[in-house]
């Protein structure tokens, strides 16, 4: 009440439209924050399935070479050998 008292009208109104604008500027601000966090989880969860299909491609390929390897040497004679890379 006292500070009531010791601001005239105008300086009340100055400090209303300055909250006023901060509240807008906070709104902004958010608003642009959120749409940066859907984007940067989207580009994580890109990358991540991008790391994922790699890892199983290269899964794939020392499975293949592991089949590769234990083929000949079974054709050579030799006993069979599960190479366990994955």
């Amino acid at each position: 009440m006292r500070e009531r008292l010791l601001t005239s009208p105008l300086e009340e109104q100055q400090k209303k439209a300055y909250l006023a604008n901060v509240i807008k500027r906070e709104k902004k601000t958010n608003a642009t924050r959120e749409k940066l966090e859907l984007k940067y989880r989207a580009a994580v969860k890109a990358k991540d399935d991008e790391v994922g299909i790699g890892r199983s491609l290269f899964m794939s390929a020392v499975f293949d070479l592991s089949n590769i390897i234990n083929y000949q040497k079974f054709k050579d004679g030799a006993s069979f050998c599960y190479c366990a890379y994955v």
